[in-house]
């Protein structure tokens, strides 16, 4: 008999809800042999469908932090004034309330040194544009806000070199959904930018709060402007925020650490498979 590993990231988990998938993903556990998992979090969350998984393991999605995702040599950086979104435009994402956290900020930039004034750039795509775009327009920041769109995955290190922070203002939905991961947040450390993140169960894995990052509760625009402005008032902050948090990515997450994982668990599986034939 063949085994069966079934690999989980989160949408699979938290985003189907209703009663039917939730049988199915029932009657799914029952048959594997041995689930993967990308966070701690969403270990517990199995943990409350099916307890008696025969393997459980977390094994973290992988980047490629060596290759791609990497910073640009230290005497080439150029940031410009620039606070770097990157996700789908759904509500798991909380851009609407980076928004409503870059306006209290813009509101602070009034009699300041407008020449050089501070953007917000957007990428990604999503249902929830129209409703962004109008809700940037009411608070009156649309003109420093730009909806990049998607972008082509090879452009991602560049934009995330050039910016002064990435923030991932993570939330619970309405309808449950959240993250399970978090890959963006490590791409961004990969390339030398620091983060601020919601302080959602899953990206604990990977920010621990003023050691490789900023965290703050989901849904506070308050909090979000006042990391925001922290960082924007100490560059150095940044630089150590960052040069840490590159470190624990490259060490947790890059590609051969997770293969190497992967590989593990396959030859595990394929040892128990071996044993039990006999």
């Amino acid at each position: 008999r063949v085994p069966v590993l079934c690999t989980s990231h989160g949408g699979d988990l938290y985003a189907l809800r209703d009663p039917l998938s939730t049988a199915l993903k029932r009657w799914a556990l029952r048959r594997v042999d041995a689930l993967s998992v990308v966070s701690r979090a969403m270990r517990e969350t199995v943990l409350t469908l099916y307890r008696r998984v025969p393997v459980l393991e977390v094994v973290p999605m992988g980047v490629d932090l060596e290759g791609s995702f990497t910073p640009a040599p230290e005497s080439t950086v150029q940031r410009t004034r620039t606070i770097l979104f990157v996700g789908r435009l759904v509500e798991k994402k909380g851009l609407r309330f980076l928004l409503e956290a870059f306006a209290r900020i813009q509101d602070e930039q009034h009699g300041q040194d407008q020449r050089h004034p501070w953007e917000l750039h957007v990428v990604g795509a999503g249902p929830l544009r129209p409703e962004l775009e109008r809700l940037a327009l009411r608070l009156g920041v649309a003109a420093r806000v730009r909806f990049l769109g998607g972008v082509e995955n090879r452009r991602l290190p560049d934009l995330y070199r050039r910016a002064v922070m990435a923030v991932f203002p993570f939330v619970v939905g309405s309808d449950g959904d959240r993250e399970g991961f978090g890959l963006v947040v490590v791409e961004a450390l990969g390339c030398g930018c620091p983060v601020i993140a919601g302080e959602v169960p899953a990206v604990r894995d990977i920010i621990t709060h003023g050691e490789t990052g900023l965290l703050v509760p989901p849904g506070d625009a308050a909090a979000l402007a006042l990391a925001m402005r922290r960082l924007i008032a100490d560059p150095d902050l940044g630089r150590r925020l960052a040069r840490a948090g590159r470190e624990r990515a490259r060490t947790r997450f890059d590609w051969r650490v997770i293969a190497s994982r992967y590989h593990a668990l396959f030859q595990g599986l394929l040892g128990t498979n071996a044993s039990d034939s006999h």
